[in-house]
Order: C-alpha cells, then sequence, then structure tokens
C-alpha cells in the first residue's frame, strides 16, 4: 500500500479551486470610491483613528473596536467593521490604481501600502471572538515578515 501523499497517488485526481470572483457592483462601488477621492479620505480617517485609538487606550484596536471608536466620534457612517476592515487591508497591503500610458492604454499599478500592520491577535471587547489587532507601523521599521541580513 502506498502511505504517500495524496496528490502523489495515482488514484486521487485533485479537483481545481475556482478562483474568487468578485461582482461587478462591488467592482463599480471599488472605482466610483476612488474616482471620487473618498476613498483617500477613508484611509486617511482609518489611519488618524488608529493613532488616535492607540493614545486613549494604549491598546491597538480590532476592526471592530476601531469602527466604534470613529463611529461615536462622527467621522464614519457606520459601527460595523466593513466600515474600516477594507481601508485597513489597503493601507496593509496597498490598493490598485489604473495609469494612463501613451497611445490611449491604460495600466494597472499597486500603490501604497506599508503604513500599517496586522498585530497580535487577541479577544476583541465587542465580539468577544479572537481576531486580529491592526497597529500603525513605526518609522524605519521592517515591513512584517522581511528579514534584516
Amino acid at each position: 500500500m502506498n502511505t504517500g501523499q495524496l496528490s502523489l497517488l495515482d488514484v486521487v485526481t485533485r479537483a481545481e479551486r475556482p478562483r474568487k470572483r468578485t461582482t461587478g457592483t462591488s467592482k463599480a462601488a471599488a472605482r466610483a470610491l476612488e474616482a471620487s477621492g473618498d476613498a483617500t479620505r477613508r484611509r486617511m480617517v482609518c489611519l488618524t483613528g488608529l493613532r488616535a485609538f492607540w493614545n486613549r487606550f494604549q491598546v491597538w484596536p480590532t476592526a471592530d473596536e476601531l469602527a466604534r471608536f470613529l463611529f461615536e466620534r462622527g467621522l464614519i457612517d457606520s459601527a460595523h467593521r466593513d466600515a474600516v476592515a477594507p481601508r485597513l487591508n489597503e493601507l496593509a497591503d496597498g490598493w490598485w490604481m489604473t495609469r494612463p500610458l501613451e497611445g490611449g492604454r491604460t495600466e494597472r499599478v499597486q500603490v501604497g501600502g506599508g503604513e500599517v500592520e496586522r498585530g497580535a491577535k487577541r479577544r476583541s471587547t465587542r465580539s468577544g471572538r479572537t481576531v486580529l489587532t491592526w497597529r500603525v507601523r513605526e518609522i524605519g521599521s521592517l515591513p512584517a515578515g522581511a528579514r534584516r541580513d
């Protein structure tokens, strides 16, 4: 009997995983947000909110806690984590923009990122679940996962 890995067995076929598809509605909403300039404002609200949360409580917030904090101050329209989580991910990983090239062509480029990083997981004071915290990256620090040689 072959005790090797499943992927090496002749009788096992591996099913291809479908790629995540984004609906046209969410793509259109993201494009409209970037075109209006509101995405930049929302990213700045999240970044300054992270700093203010740290200064007030001396602990880095979860997305739920940050959303509640910003909502109570009237800076965002909803106390739900979805109001800040996409912006936090953009501040950590960057976001895609389209720039024009010569000849009427365009090119998608990833810009930004590295302003915040994912911190240690802890129990959220709002949901009770163990979730990621978010923190502002210190000036001069290496991005998460980078090695100093």
